[in-house]
């Protein structure tokens, strides 16, 4: 490559322009390091001048020129993303440590529940309760003292079933026993013992299920419990 060659082959223009394969670019550069002289032969400076003035006529910024930062790179916009992640942060913390205190409170609670000793009975009453035969909305509500033994004789007389099952749930909360094969005695009562303090404070629903010849049941009667304290 020599003076010749360049301006023939109108290397500069090629070379600006960015069209000069690698190798030729490559070997004009090396021709230019020997020669350093020739770019003032062939006007680089006045070329390389003239771009620049298009860039500034343009408002094109410089090849050099630092290009401006996006607004998430920004400082202001990186310190608000740091001050919500600590604000999370410290939310999850606060969080975790509330859930961790319910748990405590929820394992504490259960072990009352599973240590929590049945009072003794010093009394039993009986009590004859005529329960609802229509649906649970309209269940007879009895009263259970705790501390007091209580005999539910319940009246199923006109039921025509004379075997039972009998279900009892905690209202809003799930079963609590399931009494299979109790029959309806020659007053047509089915007889319950029950320990209040065994179930707890609470509204508990009995539901007695007539059993037909193949243990099917069929709800016959309802009553409410009420536990107190």
């Amino acid at each position: 490559m020599d003076r010749e060659f360049i301006g023939r082959n109108q290397i500069v223009e090629r070379y600006l322009a960015g069209s000069l394969p690698p190798k030729g670019a490559s070997e004009f550069e090396r021709f230019v390091r020997a020669n350093p002289a020739v770019l003032d032969e062939l006007g680089f400076a006045d070329r390389v001048h003239s771009g620049l003035r298009l860039l500034e006529v343009s408002g094109t910024p410089e090849p050099w020129a630092e290009k401006p930062t996006r607004f998430w790179q920004q400082l202001p916009f990186i310190a608000g993303i740091a001050a919500v992640c600590a604000s999370l942060l410290v939310v999850a913390v606060l969080l975790g440590s509330k859930v961790s205190d319910q748990s405590g409170l929820i394992a504490k609670l259960k072990q009352e529940v599973i240590e929590r000793p049945i009072a003794p009975t010093s009394s039993s009453r009986p009590i004859i309760v005529q329960p609802s035969l229509v649906s649970a909305a309209s269940a007879t509500s009895v009263d259970l003292a705790a501390g007091q033994m209580t005999e539910l004789k319940i009246e199923v007389t006109q039921t025509k079933y004379s075997t039972f099952r009998v279900v009892i749930d905690r209202v809003n909360h799930g079963r609590v026993a399931i009494l299979d094969n109790m029959l309806k005695d020659s007053n047509g009562h089915v007889r319950l013992q029950l320990n209040p303090a065994a179930f707890g404070a609470g509204d508990y629903l009995l539901t007695l299920e007539g059993l037909n010849m193949r243990r099917e049941g069929t709800p016959a009667a309802w009553v409410r419990l009420n536990v107190g304290r």
